[in-house]
């Protein structure tokens, strides 16, 4: 059994495991949980802000991964694909320079701090929101889907809120 790389496929996965260990009500009552999370996290809004999932290392998810899927059903674009089209590339400062996204996710730990705010990023008057999108959102697709879609819905809330605030 691999890694899901969609909504889906996590739903079966979690449908597999439950029926496995002969917990079926369970799997269902948590396959209830992600769909309820779905439905919440969807906006009622066509924007679509640029985002990046910025991990350890410098990778970021790209299509085809259960990332991209999670921040396209939150309302995001993921930037990432146009960096390359491998499912996981490396974010390199020159995609920052030329191609930023309007909001990178990273986990806190990783100092994305220390990414975005390079003197040549500030030289190029390039700005960048930095949110933090714990590391285990995307190591775990069963028990941490649902707070990973609320994380993300509560994300662009708040990236839209500010933009809007900044435009006033």
């Amino acid at each position: 059994m691999g890694s899901p790389q969609t909504i889906e496929e996590a739903k079966t996965q979690i449908n597999d495991i439950a029926q496995k260990i002969d917990q079926e009500e369970r799997g269902k009552t948590f396959i209830s949980k992600i769909d309820q999370a779905i439905n919440n996290a969807k906006p009622n809004d066509n924007l679509k802000p640029k985002a990046i999932m910025f991990q350890g290392g410098g990778i970021v998810p790209g299509a085809g991964t259960l990332g991209d899927e999670m921040l396209k059903t939150t309302g995001f674009e993921n930037v990432a694909s146009q960096y390359s089209n491998s499912a996981y590339n490396v974010l390199t400062l020159e995609n920052l320079l030329f191609n930023p996204p309007q909001i990178i996710l990273s986990d806190a730990k990783f100092n994305n701090g220390r990414v975005i705010s390079h003197p040549a990023l500030k030289k190029a008057k390039v700005s960048i929101y930095a949110a933090n999108f714990p590391s285990k959102y995307l190591n775990c697709a069963g028990s941490k889907l649902v707070p990973a879609l609320n994380r993300l819905a509560q994300i662009r809330g708040e990236y839209l809120q500010k933009k809007a605030n900044h435009a006033q």
